[in-house]
């Protein structure tokens, strides 16, 4: 999945909260307000709850990368995008940075408790923010702000102060007095699924609920998934890129219920809580038209240990270590160049350590599926005090994870010639498609 998709994914998401508050407010005996999901081109959304308006940025990041600290934060993150395009939507009640990592905690601690929208998975419970550290985070918004400059959108008179570095720029009163509104109005939702778990996890914690309430069988979670996700898909992409003048314009006309004269283009772009049961009731009634095929394999990893000869108890394995690794490089790597040197060196030595063991292998005649189970057994088993430190004490499993989170990269095979795994992977989903035709293509009813 990339990271396009992964945003359709948390839109959905999106829209499924605010499809549930409908179903309470119904079972409450009140009459739902208007709620609606409102794209932007391919990167935010609006969400309108009543008379609240949400504008949406959400970021992936490689777990790989660690934490989100500031600088991050603020670029790769958004936070400044933002910023800048708040102003072109006055009068919204938050913003939301949505994202699967978490924020690195030691260094932006008051941020994370003046923002956070859980602190369940961080692991650093909140704390409430004093006037002298409400000011702190103001101002170092602001210095970050500066950085950003032209990005952020400041105006000349907000973009004065600025350094070379962030702990350099000296923020105007004009500037900080513009941050403080903002940041009151900032949540931060983060540790929500990422791109190799959102679409599997989606539907039984988003769906199934509403499947639940509305009486319908909770095994049909996975194609009113796909239903809905396709058709936030649709929105998102929808004809040419709109100015963000007609888009307050829609936002506006979507709170007053209005629809005559817009633009056909301008209509795909919300979709109502309305429209979203519809697709649900659709997806209901003929979930044929929406299942995703199933796929045996879900990375690359499991494609290339099958087509080693690897058993399904190793390729289990392989999985799950994977993601302990990768959740303990996003939980104790942080942003210092000697973390991510570390790591660098550690990764070279991962490789050549495999390259001795695939050698041996060969020196021995060992070939076709022997070959590749032995690689992954024998490497597996590669004494764990062999390889250079590492920023967190490196056990047997996480070197399992490492190996196997190497090979997802495709920079370790466990087949004599590599060869296509990534279309391997598609391929093995699209292999059971014909399971999925209508029975009315055979002359049955659906």
């Amino acid at each position: 999945m990339n990271k396009f998709a992964w945003q359709c994914s948390i839109a959905t998401r999106d829209l499924l909260i605010l499809l549930a508050r409908d179903i309470r407010d119904r079972e409450a005996g009140r009459q739902p307000p208007h709620r609606a999901l409102i794209s932007e081109y391919w990167e935010d959304w609006v969400l309108i709850d009543g008379d609240e308006t949400m504008l949406v940025s959400a970021k992936e990041r490689d777990l790989d990368q660690g934490p989100w600290e500031w600088t991050d934060l603020m670029e790769r993150g958004g936070v400044a995008h933002l910023y800048r395009n708040h102003r072109r939507l006055p009068g919204a009640s938050f913003w939301r940075l949505s994202t699967n990592n978490a924020l690195l905690r030691a260094k932006t601690g008051s941020l994370g408790d003046l923002c956070l929208v859980s602190d369940v998975a961080s692991g650093s419970p909140r704390s409430p923010v004093t006037t002298q550290q409400y000011t702190t985070v103001v101002h170092k918004f602001a210095q970050h702000l500066l950085i950003s400059g032209e990005r952020a959108g400041l105006t000349g008179e907000e973009a004065q102060g600025r350094g070379a570095r962030a702990q350099d720029c000296v923020p105007t009163g004009a500037l900080l007095s513009s941050v403080s509104p903002f940041l009151d109005k900032l949540r931060l939702d983060t540790n929500i699924p990422g791109r190799r778990d959102i679409d599997f996890s989606a539907p039984l914690s988003s769906v199934k609920p509403i499947l639940k309430a509305l009486k319908y069988p909770e095994e049909l979670s996975e194609p009113v998934w796909w239903a809905l996700r396709g058709f936030v898909e649709q929105s998102m992409t929808a004809s040419v890129p709109l100015e963000w003048g007609e888009l307050s314009e829609l936002v506006h006309l979507s709170n007053s219920r209005q629809r005559d004269g817009l633009p056909y283009d301008l209509l795909r772009r919300r979709i109502t809580t309305e429209q979203a049961r519809e697709q649900i009731d659709q997806a209901v009634t003929h979930p044929r038209r929406f299942l995703v095929p199933h796929r045996p394999h879900r990375h690359t990893v499991s494609v290339k240990m099958d087509a080693g000869g690897c058993g399904a108890n190793a390729i289990q394995r392989a999985k799950e270590d994977m993601k302990e690794w990768q959740d303990t490089v996003s939980a104790e790597v942080d942003d210092s160049p000697g973390n991510h040197a570390q790591m660098e060196v550690f990764a070279k030595e991962l490789r050549q350590h495999v390259d001795d063991v695939e050698y041996d292998l060969f020196n021995q005649g060992i070939s076709g599926k022997d070959f590749g189970r032995r690689l992954w057994g024998d490497s597996i088993r590669l004494p764990v005090d062999g390889f250079p430190s590492l920023p967190f004490p490196l056990t047997r499993s996480l070197l399992t994870g490492a190996i196997a989170d190497a090979s997802d990269h495709c920079r370790i095979w466990f087949t004599e010639e590599m060869f296509d795994a990534s279309g391997e992977l598609q391929r093995s989903g699209e292999a059971s498609i014909s399971a999925l035709a209508p029975p009315t293509a055979r002359g049955e009813e659906e």
